[in-house]
């Protein structure tokens, strides 16, 4: 038995799982079974409850992870099965993967019932090997009542118990309506703009406040935060002083609700309207009380005393410097109303902190209400009327829980177990926490009129003159907005199944981030709330595209212009566009000698490509119904554009090692050995391996390049024999936390608790063999998101929802593989479920048993390819999948759709590269024609009305597409004469395009013509040209 507490290297765990409970430390060697307990007698429906933390053993050593608890009876040891339904009924299930996370501490709830009536002891069964292991046994529990709603169900803490070393999931226990534009949540570090609440804090949990946030994840930095916090006694300002102790099993945790009954005996609580909350503190005893308002950023608060005796609480929240943000944040305001009589208590010139006490003989219950606005203290006046008014702290909860009962009942879990109700439920609701509002109602109930203080627009200098304390300068603007979102990371999984389950309020969702577009002209890749510079990629045009796949009723004209803009402009500034695009539209990839983390954004941007060229031909198709019939021609041409791009992530790949990598501006290869374990450098929080498979969007071509589907699968087998040792910095300055996460893992290389590696599992059917995605995809079910118990639950950050979304769809055997397209492909189901659409039901249903599929059916008609089109999930849908115990050949005969074999890539053909560089360009000094195709674009060429050039090629060849790049805005018209190896014209066409933004590359389609040797344009006004391509 020790004392200490197990700490870990990582230092996420610093101290036993459970305070003040016995610790015993256990040393592997020979094979034993060591006792846990003295013996007892179980009682039908009790559990057994034991907490184990395996240590690593350098930075491979596992063996720790795989003891497991079990039942002696006798002579005899009985295995015993836990809450996820993992159990060792043989020796062969060492060979397999437990669910113990090393370095972690892992509860695990034994099911007793085989054994009711009987007198055992519990004992721990240890494997042969290296390593050391830390125990709690905790006891035996009786059982609890089940849950009646999917609310109850739902644990707001899970993937709060991480740490900046180790995420599970890196999360806040946030009270919000959905989509609300508040989260609410307790705090337990009120000094903190990053990790507001922290499971496991040295010392044990202390709530410091309850709290108004607008903190989309920890790497951002929360803003505009309001705090709250009860005392009784003597009042104290600093977080720390003011502090209470509390456990865990004391806290209610429900996206409606929050309550936790702390140390000194009151009970804190709040419960959330869009804009605003009630706030209520219990007192013990009836001392002198009151409440602590307080703010973790600048400011000031006026309180003010009403007639009745209460008081009106007035706060101004200044913006904080954040992560990577282009201007300045719109300042915050509060208004409030205490509940019960109060007075203020002199704070000593500390303008962000106020110390309210209640008048005597006001009970022992206080109440806030308090609502936030980022337009004035009067409109967050405006939303208390209009959310809380006089209701009740039970009221608003009750409206509170009727909302989300409505949206999470849409899912139905007729089959699943206790555990995966909790997960399930819990992941849909942390997806519609995002993205959040930020608009607010400035008529009423009945006819409301939606504005928002615009983060994009900023603020003149008259009106920073002009602001006044109470009120916004930034610029008020009608419409909704929702901000909050990653889109690198949420493009992925979080928009196709909001696309895919709730389309209607999909369409308001996707409809409120385009005002970031109206408003500057730009999409962000990080919205929080206005543009940042983080992540790689301009995603929202995926997110965009997706939404059109999946018949989404928004904006797709203005939608689909901030994709042409981010394809085609270089940007202005770091925190939008692409970077590096300015020359890599040229040269076909993003230099590394010029762009951190330059491999990722080719990728990327191959990504955001072949969505875009889907997209563009089925805009072009709809024209004219969407009003836009005069850019057909632009809309094709943009879509063989996209496609050849798409399909130059060729250029990147190097055949000799078989990896995707980074090449220098002159096309070398970044480095001149390729370490593929090696983290950073070219590749955005993974490795060369992380990146290896990354074509989504066109398995085919993947495995041409890789020689053929037998020679990807083999690299599919290396990548997972590959052990992640987390051993190196990298290209960082020291081990990051997603090192030690996909370590922790334990599938090689396939780093499932990041973004970058969650279509890796499903890359197996680009090689024809779906069993193996099944297989992986199964195997991270089981093991990667347990631990809800302890506020754990996810491998790794849990990014606005993503990592939620992976969940449910890998849970329901979909999967949206090839982004933007609308179309998924098919595994196994965890569970049957039912997602309640007005459109139809969507039933997954299952026959059998088993994480492999035997067969398929939709509507009763056999299904046997291994991907389905959204068109074909639309209305009343029922998919029933038969599972089998073994590997089947279902599937295999079909593969994912692909961009390079699909109706785009058929019709334009292998990737083509630019010719112009081989051509004799005549009608210019030489100077200037060398600048036209240098592939940087960086020179200004002014060319009058009726200009003619000619390039000429040393070999005929059929070109299929012309770009020209202009520097500036406004019409640009040519005729275009193809002529043949004779220098006889083979066709003329006259082009006319409207330059919508400075320096953007424009496509133009060439006629189908045969071969040419020279090609001459013909002026009809003044341009100043940047570059000519030809394709």
């Amino acid at each position: 038995m020790a004392a200490r507490a197990a700490l870990c290297s990582n230092g996420a765990v610093n101290q036993p799982l459970v305070p003040d409970v016995p610790l015993s430390r256990c040393e592997l060697g020979r094979a034993d079974v060591v006792p846990l307990h003295e013996d007892f007698t179980v009682e039908a429906g009790h559990r057994a409850r034991v907490a184990i933390l395996p240590e690593l053993c350098g930075n491979d050593g596992f063996d720790a992870t795989t003891a497991w608890p079990v039942v002696l009876l006798g002579d005899e040891v009985y295995p015993l099965t836990d809450q996820h339904g993992h159990r060792h009924d043989h020796p062969a299930d060492r060979e397999r993967l437990t669910c113990l996370v090393a370095e972690q501490w892992n509860l695990l709830e034994l099911d007793l019932d085989e054994f009711a009536g009987q007198h055992v002891q519990m004992a721990l069964e240890l494997p042969a090997g290296r390593g050391t292991l830390w125990v709690q046994w905790l006891g035996v529990v009786p059982p609890e009542p089940e849950a009646n709603s999917p609310v109850d169900h739902v644990r707001t803490r899970r993937g709060t118990n991480s740490a900046p070393t180790f995420s599970r999931g890196n999360t806040l226990p946030a009270v919000a309506m959905p989509h609300g534009f508040n989260l609410l949540t307790p705090v337990t570090d009120a000094r903190s703009r990053t990790w507001l609440y922290q499971w496991a804090p040295e010392g044990g949990p202390r709530l410091e406040a309850l709290a108004v946030s607008h903190q989309p994840s920890p790497w951002i930095n929360d803003r505009a935060g309001v705090q709250l916090m009860g005392w009784h006694g003597t009042p104290h300002v600093d977080p720390a002083r003011r502090s209470v102790a509390f456990s865990h099993d004391a806290e209610l945790d429900r996206p409606h609700h929050y309550r936790v009954a702390l140390a000194d005996g009151m009970v804190a609580e709040v419960t959330p309207t869009d804009h605003g909350g009630i706030f209520r503190f219990t007192m013990p005893t009836d001392e002198a009380c009151g409440v602590v308002l307080d703010m973790p950023q600048p400011g000031r608060w006026q309180i003010t005393p009403l007639p009745d005796g209460r008081l009106a609480l007035r706060g101004r929240i200044e913006p904080a410097p954040g992560h990577g943000r282009r201007q300045r944040d719109p300042v915050g305001f509060c208004y409030g109303i205490t509940r019960q009589r109060a007075h203020l208590v002199t704070t000593r010139g500390r303008r962000r902190a106020a110390v309210l006490q209640a008048e005597a003989g006001e009970g022992r219950v206080l109440e806030v209400a308090l609502a936030t606005s980022f337009i004035s203290v009067e409109q967050a006046r405006h939303n208390l009327d209009l959310e809380i008014g006089e209701a009740s702290f039970d009221e608003v909860r009750g409206r509170a829980e009727a909302a989300w009962k409505e949206l999470l009942g849409r899912l139905v879990l007729p089959e699943a177990s206790t555990e995966q109700r909790i997960v399930a439920w819990s992941n849909l609701a942390r997806l519609h926490l995002w993205p959040s509002a930020m608009h607010e109602n400035t008529g009423t109930a009945e006819h409301p009129h939606w504005v928002h203080a615009s983060p994009f627009q900023p603020m003149g200098a008259r009106a920073r003159l002009r602001q006044r304390w109470e009120r916004t300068a930034s610029p008020v603007v009608e419409g909704r907005l929702y901000v909050n979102n990653g889109y690198w990371d949420t493009y992925r999984t979080c928009w196709p199944l909001l696309g895919l389950t709730d389309p209607r309020r999909t369409a308001h969702l996707v409809d409120g981030l385009l005002p970031a577009w109206r408003e500057s002209g730009w999409m962000g890749r990080w919205s929080a709330p206005g543009h940042i510079d983080s992540m790689v990629g301009t995603s929202s045009d995926v997110i965009f595209a997706s939404a059109s796949a999946h018949g989404i009723d928004f904006d797709e004209v203005a939608a689909f212009d901030s994709a042409l803009r981010n394809a085609s402009c270089p940007p202005p500034d770091a925190t939008v566009g692409r970077k590096g695009l300015g020359a890599a539209r040229f040269r076909g990839w993003v230099a590394s000698d010029e762009v951190h983390e330059a491999l990722s954004w080719t990728v990327e941007n191959a990504i955001c490509d072949a969505a875009i060229a889907a997209w563009a031909t089925g805009l072009a198709r709809r024209a004219e119904e969407l009003g836009i019939g005069e850019r057909v021609e632009e809309l094709q041409a943009t879509a063989s554009w996209c496609t050849n791009r798409a399909l130059g992530i060729s250029e990147v790949f190097d055949a000799t090692t078989g990896f995707l990598r980074g090449r220098r501006g002159d096309g070398s290869w970044s480095t001149s050995s390729l370490a593929p374990e090696r983290w950073g450098g070219d590749y955005t929080e993974t490795t060369a391996w992380g990146m290896s498979v990354s074509l989504p969007q066109d398995g085919a071509l993947l495995a041409s390049l890789h020689g053929g589907e037998e020679a990807l699968a083999r690299h599919l087998d290396r990548l997972l024999a590959t052990p992640e040792r987390a051993d190196h910095r990298g290209g960082y300055r020291g081990i990051i936390h997603e090192m030690r996460e996909a370590r922790a893992l334990r599938l090689g290389q396939f780093a499932l608790s990041n973004q970058p590696a969650h279509h890796i599992s499903f890359m197996p059917l680009a090689a024809g063999q779906p069993w193996r995605s099944q297989q992986l995809v199964r195997d991270a079910l089981d093991r990667a998101f347990v631990g809800s118990e302890i506020g754990q639950g996810y491998p790794g950050d849990e990014d606005n929802g993503e990592m939620s979304a992976w969940w449910l769809f890998a849970a329901m055997g979909l999967y949206p593989l090839a982004p933007g397209s609308g179309g998924y492909v098919l595994g196994a189901p965890l569970t049957p479920m039912t997602w309640q659409r007005p459109e139809g039901t969507l039933s997954i249903t299952t026959r059998g048993t088993g994480h492999f599929v035997a067969s398929v059916t939709r509507n009763g008609e056999p299904w046997s390819a291994c991907s389905i089109g959204v068109e074909d999930l639309r209305g009343a849908v029922e998919l029933c999948i038969e599972l089998s115990d073994q590997p089947t050949a279902w599937g295999a005969d079909s593969r994912p759709a692909s961009l390079s074999t699909g109706p785009l890539g058929t019709a334009w053909g292998p990737h083509r590269r630019d010719r112009s560089a081989l051509a004799r360009l005549s009608g210019l000094p030489d100077h200037q024609a060398r600048a036209l195709m240098d592939d940087r674009g960086r020179q200004r060429v002014r060319l009058a009305a009726q200009t003619r050039l000619e390039a000429h090629w040393p070999e005929p060849w059929q070109p299929r597409l012309i770009t020209l790049t202009t520097a500036d805005m406004g019409p640009v018209r040519m005729t275009v004469t193809l002529l043949g190896p004779d220098d006889a014209p083979l066709d003329e066409v006259l082009v006319s395009r409207e330059v919508r933004w400075p320096d953007q590359t424009m496509p133009f389609e060439l006629p189908p013509v045969g071969e040419v040797s020279a090609l001459r344009l013909c002026l009809l006004d003044d341009v100043t040209l940047c570059q000519v391509e030809v394709y």
